[in-house]
């Protein structure tokens, strides 16, 4: 694990999203990410979010609803993130990223 935190650079605009309780969960969620691959940690939050809506709404319809709606907010918030015409990702804000390879222990001598 890292102690780097998972958004770091204090102009990301997630920083500022969703109210206190929010910000100071995806900043504990955040640290607990560190160290672990984009996948594990995408395929992990949805798993929360299916979660969360599942216990919250009782009914296949509201659910339905409500996961649409949160969908569809969130890739608008990501969409903001990225050029409309080349596609690519703006360059608004500094990324920085920390990636870690896993340690291989390997037979080869290499003389």
């Amino acid at each position: 694990m890292s102690d780097h935190p998972l958004i770091n650079n204090p102009n990301d605009p997630l920083i500022r999203t969703g109210d206190a309780y929010q910000r100071a969960l995806l900043e504990k969620l955040g640290a607990q990410c560190n160290g672990f691959s984009s996948d594990a940690v995408i395929g992990a939050a949805v798993n929360l979010l299916i979660n969360a809506v599942r216990q919250t709404y009782s009914s296949r319809v509201t659910a339905e609803i409500r996961f649409n709606d949160l969908i569809n907010q969130s890739k608008s918030t990501l969409l903001e993130h990225y050029d409309s015409v080349t596609g690519k990702r703006k360059g608004n804000f500094a990324h920085t990223q920390i990636v870690q390879a896993a340690h291989v222990h390997s037979d080869d001598n290499i003389n």
